[in-house]
C-alpha cells in the first residue's frame, strides 16, 4: 500500500464499503426483491391487439369510380367499382394517400381496357385485380399491396 497509515486506512475503509455495497445489491436482488407478476388479463389484450395490427392492416378504401367500358354495340357500358387496397402494412396508407390519383388513374386505365363481358366472369375480376395489383406495386421501390377487395361491382 502507501505505507501511511492513515491513507491505507481510508483505501481499505474505501473497499470494504464498495464490497458490502454490491454485495448487499445482490443480495437484496436475489432473496428480498420479487418481481411484480404480469397481469394475464392485460398481456393477452395486448397480444390481441398486437396480433391485429399485424395480421389484419387497415384496408385503404379507394373513391367509388364509374368507368366507361369498351362495346362493339352502340350501347353504352359501365362499371360502377368500390375497392379497398389491403396492404402488407399498416404504414402504408400514407403511401397511399401520397399516389391516390396514379392509383385512380391506374384502375380506370386497366377497367377501360377490359370487356364488359370479361369483367362479368370471375376469372376477368381476378384478372382485374392481379392487373391493378402488379401496376400499383410497380409505383413503389417494395410491394405494398397485398390484394385487391371490390365491395361493389356492378356492370351496366
Amino acid at each position: 500500500m502507501t505505507g501511511k497509515k492513515l491513507i491505507d486506512t481510508i483505501l481499505i475503509s474505501l473497499m470494504l464499503l464498495a464490497t458490502l455495497a454490491t454485495a448487499g445489491v445482490f443480495f437484496y436482488t436475489q432473496y428480498l426483491y420479487e418481481k411484480p407478476l404480469p397481469n394475464p388479463e392485460e398481456e393477452r389484450l395486448k397480444m390481441v391487439e398486437e396480433a391485429k395490427t399485424k395480421l389484419f392492416p387497415n384496408s385503404y378504401k379507394l373513391d367509388k369510380l364509374i368507368i366507361n367500358l369498351p362495346t362493339r354495340s352502340s350501347r353504352l357500358r359501365f362499371l360502377d367499382v368500390q375497392a379497398y387496397l389491403v396492404p402488407f402494412s399498416s404504414e402504408a396508407t400514407e403511401a397511399f394517400d401520397k399516389k391516390k390519383a396514379h392509383i385512380q388513374d391506374i384502375v380506370i386505365n386497366i377497367a377501360s381496357a377490359m370487356e364488359p363481358e370479361e369483367l362479368g366472369t370471375i376469372s376477368g375480376k381476378i384478372l382485374l385485380e392481379s392487373r391493378m395489383k402488379k401496376q400499383i406495386n410497380a409505383l413503389y421501390p417494395k410491394p405494398l399491396i397485398k390484394s385487391v377487395q371490390f365491395t361493389d361491382f356492378v356492370i351496366q
